[in-house]
């Protein structure tokens, strides 16, 4: 890359802890929340689902100033801490949440913001977003499989200036950073700004206008080569005042964006086939190193075990290559892992000698077209808001917006089209229920590069150790072993296509002054196109949630 964006906001969150104590009638609270949720899917997989039981304590600590008279603000941190009650070992963790905010009025004309959020929290959980009137309109989910952990810290800093009543500027920056645990996820970069101009025509009626700009890095992952996107925007503003009831927001325009990807690399290296560490246990469902069936009788298969693919797509010897096509190669992408090589090789068939050649071989790849993509795209971003106020105790939301992503680092930049409605309803004083539908789309902006490695039969004179079928591996035919192996660059099945929708249903009762409880049920349900990046991350996945919050009472710092 060639250059690095780091994300500056969190000097915000520092900024804001430091001086809070100083700060005249600031407070300090104190909170600790628990709950227990009940999880179908706990690891958001499409298949070999698992379901659990979870719990959750959270404490916090939050300092804020409500009241001042030119700067009030509010700076939290909480940990959550998550336990499993069977898959413990693979769930037990916990997260890091900080958020921070201000507001700074330095005479009638100026006015200073900002805010900022780093979390380090499983990817499963969500970032909201709210609409006008402070209802939350919708959600951020991020295209994932299992219950990763990722750092995601995003802010802004801005400044308001009135040049009238009816007349505001407004200047923003912006950053976001992303950074997953898994090696098959971008680290990806962002920053941009905007500057816009609103004019108050009447007590119903503002228009405005203005210009952004937003720079994204991706970093380089497995077999997907890093790229850098900027994304040029203009856009028109009007909101409308219905009446003391509605109001309806909408703004849009044109953006161009244009990607530059880096080259792959010309020699990678590789292990010759690809596996899972499976076992100890049964091997049933699976094919042994002979293309026989494991049985029910069969001894259980031991620790460190392989499952790797067979060439042919019946390990029996069927025609038809086991590992996906692209442009009429065989690849090793989405192969089906259908043999057990059995590490204690209880069947006499030399599986130990097979795991310790694969695991201790290295295949030097060739690249033939390692060039990076170069494109350009041009669309349309919009956000609409209608909010509605039933009454004083009830209140709905409509949105949609469509903006650039990153598809949590599963690729390059996308374009996401996301739609909400939510309700929330306090029938008493003590009581507050809310539903929320939400989808969302995401897109490739571009056609991006991704390599690809040629399979071939691994047979007996490549590996140096009798192996009864021919697996899936990328050691090119010839004499001699295992000397190398060929691989290309191709735009086919690198898109991203996935569509995320979610309903959910919650209720909120104050117990006493500082004491809530609540319970949340969701249902979500994320599809991609069968040829696309994200079709490993769909997931089906209900979840039921019942806790606690208690805010201890203020204590003054000053």
């Amino acid at each position: 890359m060639t250059h690095r964006v780091i994300s500056a906001t969190p000097i915000l969150l520092l900024a804001l802890v430091v001086a809070a104590p100083a700060a005249f009638g600031a407070d300090l609270s104190l909170s600790l929340g628990g709950a227990v949720e009940y999880d179908d899917n706990v690891f958001r997989r499409s298949e070999g689902e698992e379901d659990d039981i979870l719990f959750r304590l959270q404490p916090g600590v939050r300092i804020e100033e409500e009241h001042g008279e030119d700067l009030n603000f509010s700076v939290g941190y909480s940990i959550p801490f998550e336990f499993a009650l069977d898959f413990n070992d693979e769930l037990r963790d916990e997260d890091h949440i900080a958020d921070g905010n201000f507001v700074y009025h330095l005479d009638e004309k100026i006015q200073f913001f900002g805010s900022d959020r780093f979390a380090y929290l499983r990817s499963g959980q969500q970032r909201a977003f709210v609409g006008s009137g402070g209802t939350t309109v919708g959600f951020t989910p991020d295209i994932s499989s299992e219950r990763n952990q990722v750092t995601d810290n995003a802010g802004e800093l801005g400044m308001v200036y009135a040049f009238s009543p009816r007349t505001k500027a407004r200047v923003v920056a912006s950053s976001d950073f992303f950074d997953p645990d898994r090696d098959d996820r971008s680290r990806v970069y962002s920053v941009g700004g905007l500057a816009d101009l609103t004019y108050r025509l009447s007590l119903k009626h503002q228009v405005g206008g203005g210009a952004g700009y937003t720079y994204q890095e991706f970093d380089d992952r497995d077999f997907f080569a890093g790229s850098e996107t900027d994304i040029y925007r203009a856009f028109a503003s009007w909101r409308w005042f219905v009446d003391d009831t509605m109001s309806l927001e909408i703004s849009g325009g044109p953006s161009y964006l244009r990607q530059e990807q880096n080259d792959s690399a010309v020699v990678r290296q590789r292990l010759p086939v690809p596996f899972q560490v499976v076992g100890p246990g049964s091997g049933v469902g699976f094919f042994r190193s002979d293309g026989q069936p494991y049985q029910a009788g069969d001894a259980p298969v031991g620790a460190g075990s392989l499952l790797v693919p067979s060439y042919q797509s019946n390990a029996g010897g069927s025609t038809g290559v086991n590992c996906a096509v692209v442009e009429g190669q065989p690849v090793a992408d989405s192969c089906s892992l259908n043999i057990i090589l059995d590490s204690q090789d209880a069947n006499g068939l030399g599986d130990a000698l097979v795991i310790d050649q694969i695991a201790n071989t290295i295949v030097p790849m060739v690249n033939g077209n390692p060039a990076g993509d170069s494109s350009s795209n041009l669309t349309i971003f919009a956000q609409a808001t209608l909010v509605k106020n039933w009454s004083e105790n009830l209140e709905s939301a409509l949105n949609y917006t469509r903006s650039e992503g990153n598809a949590s680092g599963l690729g390059s930049t996308v374009v996401a089209d996301a739609a909400s409605l939510s309700t929330n309803w306090r029938p008493w004083d003590l009581w507050e229920f809310s539903v929320r539908g939400d989808w969302v789309q995401r897109e490739s902006a571009f056609d991006s590069e991704q390599t690809f490695d040629r399979v071939f039969p691994l047979n007996t004179a490549n590996l140096g150790v009798p192996v009864g079928i021919a697996l899936a591996g990328v050691c090119a035919p010839g004499p001699g072993g295992c000397a190398g192996g060929t691989s290309f660059n191709s735009d086919t099945r690198s898109t991203i296509d996935t569509v995320r929708w979610s309903v959910q249903g919650r209720f909120t009762h104050r117990l006493f002054r500082g004491t809530r409880l609540y319970g949340l049920v969701r249902y979500d349900d994320q599809e991609s196109e069968r040829r696309s990046l994200g079709k490993t991350t769909d997931f089906e996945n209900t979840s039921v949630i019942f806790g606690v919050v208690h805010i201890f009472e203020p204590i003054k710092l000053w």
